[in-house]
């Protein structure tokens, strides 16, 4: 199990703010309201009407937790039986009860904005009233993390609507040691995401490196399938974690290594006197290039996935030759893919120049799958 980041005398009663994912996208607009207001002034908590409630048979609802204007009524035996940082800190009063602010709920925990822009929870007394306008992020997104949290650690499935939705829980949950918990909330919100997918295809150097922290092994191989491609650039060269990089470079080299093979059967098709007149024109069209703008200068491009797609959708009226260039070229078109819904094919539209076939085995993950807390 990862160790607590901060001391005990730091973390006995606060949560560490979680840094920015973006700040393209965790800033907020402060209202005209709040800007009226003097700096020093406190701001009570605007606490939503219902509280979201996790109620497991058998176990009391003990603990409210408000996070920004969420409260959160759930019970501590679940809290800390799958959060190491609750294990630890739920209770840094010992069960002492605080006589000024005593209530029903056996343990309490508020929203306390730091000096950083950055937010944590605390069970101080004190921080029942706390200035939230010096929070620099979008409270919202916060109080939808720690709601995914708590599905995860209560036993339901997260619900992620985008890339910033995991990296936020994906935080959370490292730091209340409860990864392994949070990975398995996650399999089937992944599926067929569309949103989440746009965000895996956009920005798989981003995400790879959560999936990596969440050792989730099918956002691992969507990611890295991404990674990929473009065929005559991939992306993984920009890659800075080596352990990825190293994995996505072998893949890489061997599939090459492959093609140089498929290249080969396909012209012996031609040298053999078995290729139509289609075939030819094709293979000779493709061979000259397409022109792309690189650095300013024209550089002469294969699309190798378009190429490959075209040889083998046209009809060579000749049924030998059709089941000879699917035999050859049906592994390398192959749709990998296990997250996305679309139906997208390799060599076609956002996919021209991107192989899907890589069958990533389990063995190529970098992580110990029998080790169960990380």
């Amino acid at each position: 199990m990862a160790p607590m980041k901060r001391s005990s005398s730091e973390t006995s009663s606060s949560l560490s703010s979680p840094p920015q994912v973006d700040s393209s996208t965790s800033l907020t607009v402060t209202s005209h309201d709040d800007q009226l207001q003097e700096p020093s002034a406190k701001k009570t908590k605007i606490v939503k009407q219902s509280p979201i409630m996790f109620i497991s048979p058998g176990q009391a609802v003990d603990t409210s937790i408000i996070v920004f204007n969420q409260e959160f009524r759930v019970s501590s035996v679940g809290l800390k039986a799958n959060t190491m940082y609750f294990q630890k800190f739920l209770d840094p009063s010992n069960g002492s009860t605080n006589k000024k602010y005593s209530s029903k709920f056996k343990y309490q925990w508020y929203t306390k904005v730091e000096a950083d822009g950055g937010w944590c929870i605390s069970s101080a007394p004190e921080d029942r009233v706390s200035d939230m306008t010096a929070y620099i992020g979008d409270s919202e997104r916060e109080e939808k993390a720690f709601h995914n949290l708590l599905r995860a650690v209560f036993s339901q499935q997260a619900v992620i609507e985008d890339a910033t939705d995991l990296c936020r829980l994906t935080i959370l949950a490292d730091f209340t040691c409860c990864l392994p918990v949070v990975k398995n909330s996650l399999f089937q919100t992944l599926i067929k995401n569309p949103n989440l997918y746009a965000s895996i295809q956009k920005t798989p150097l981003e995400l790879i490196e959560w999936a990596l922290k969440l050792r989730h092994p099918y956002l691992f191989r969507e990611c890295l399938i991404h990674l990929l491609g473009p065929f005559h650039n991939p992306r993984y060269l920009k890659v800075e974690n080596p352990t990825i990089f190293s994995i996505a470079r072998v893949i890489d080299q061997q599939f090459r290594a492959y093609l140089c093979n498929v290249q080969r059967d396909l012209l012996g098709l031609i040298l053999e006197g078995k290729a139509s007149a289609q075939f030819e024109t094709v293979w000779r069209h493709h061979l000259k290039g397409s022109h792309v703008l690189v650095a300013s200068t024209q550089t002469r491009v294969i699309y190798y996935p378009a190429w490959f797609r075209k040889l083998c959708t046209i009809d060579h009226a000749n049924e030998e030759l059709n089941s000879a260039v699917k035999r050859i070229l049906g592994p390398v078109l192959k749709n990998c893919l296990t997250l996305d819904g679309s139906g997208a094919q390799s060599g076609e539209g956002r996919f021209r120049d991107y192989f899907l076939c890589y069958d990533i085995p389990d063995s190529v993950m970098p992580w110990n799958e029998n080790e169960s807390d990380w």
